[in-house]
């Protein structure tokens, strides 16, 4: 089979044609797959992308020995999953590969906002070196997190969270309550974990139903002087109404992995939602990192190895990972 693959550093070509895959013809691409670059691929059988491939109808209509693709990512808003469900093209996803580091930079982002670490540092470059009481931070020991989505990652930020001494809220629309259970959490109510928690961090994946689950409406239910974390998508959080809130003070501080309209900011094109990311970042009780919460080296290790595996599953036709559109 013709497989190729997209936004994938030269580093990992090797490791790959080595790999169980060394009999198929292998095309890499260290950009995205777009109109510029399709041509080239418009015979392969198997596609594996990330998330700035944007797959739609259109490109699909260009690719049309197209029989699987793997994006390498936990979530799947950039295909059009219908178009792919009409043409039989079945899709995978990889949800287990950057639990670790996802929730592992969760909690930095929390530290870093708590502890005003990004200012701080800026001040000490500009050679300013005392404990400024305008950088004093605050605990996390007996704050309330609320976490928003309790699947691999929220787990193990509930975990780590309660390592930390916090107070743990979830909301989940059916609670496995056997797991709140042994982690010592309470599963509540979203208007509960909204008033109660001094922090609420987002697990959700982006789908239609979660679009902009973070509105004016929610932001008024918070607790006053509220943080909010974000490494989900940036697409759950309406940010707008984050500004709001941040202007007015109702939300204290935020941090975030993922930005709305990020794509499009990535490319430096000039929008509306380009210029709204750009007011966000620029304000100090705001941290912005650049989707990089999956990205260690333990993860991309295993994304790749998971990429493989699933390759082969499906050529062996036994795929797996499916996303749920696909079941």
């Amino acid at each position: 089979m013709k497989i190729a693959f997209f936004e994938i550093g030269n580093s990992y070509d090797e490791y790959i044609k080595k790999s169980g895959l060394k009999n198929h013809e292998l095309l890499f691409f260290s950009e995205p797959l777009s109109d510029k670059n399709i041509e080239d691929v418009k015979d392969v059988d198997i596609l594996s992308i990330f998330v700035y491939s944007v797959i739609t109808k259109d490109i699909l209509d260009k690719l049309p020995n197209v029989k699987y693709i793997f994006t390498r990512s936990t979530g799947f808003d950039h295909i059009d999953l219908d178009a792919c469900k009409r043409r039989n093209i079945l899709v995978s996803y990889a949800p287990r590969y950057a639990t670790e580091s996802v929730a592992e930079h969760t909690i930095a982002l929390m530290l870093a906002v708590a502890r005003n670490i990004h200012p701080s540092v800026t001040m000490t470059k500009e050679g300013i070196f005392k404990p400024d009481k305008e950088f004093r931070g605050f605990e996390l020991k007996n704050k309330t997190l609320g976490v928003i989505g309790c699947g691999k990652i929220g787990r193990k930020v509930v975990k780590l969270a309660k390592a930390f001494g916090m107070n743990v809220l979830i909301y989940e629309k059916t609670p496995d309550w056997e797991f709140c259970k042994r982690a010592g959490v309470k599963a509540v109510d979203l208007d509960l974990l909204l008033a109660k928690s001094d922090i609420i961090t987002l697990h959700v994946p982006y789908l239609p139903k979660t679009h902009h689950l973070i509105n004016k409406k929610i932001i008024e239910k918070m607790k006053d002087g509220v943080v909010i974390i974000n490494t989900a998508r940036g697409g759950v959080i309406d940010t707008r109404a984050l500004l709001e809130g941040l202007k007015s003070g109702k939300i204290a501080a935020a941090g975030l992995d993922v930005l709305e309209g990020e794509e499009e900011f990535m490319q430096k094109k000039e929008g509306a939602m380009s210029r709204l990311n750009y007011e966000l970042i620029a304000m100090p009780q705001v941290i912005v990192t650049p989707h990089n919460a999956f990205n260690s080296s333990e993860s991309i290790t295993r994304l790749i190895d998971h990429t493989i595996e699933a390759i082969l599953a499906f050529i062996a036709g036994k795929p797996q990972d499916l996303v749920p559109a696909c079941i």
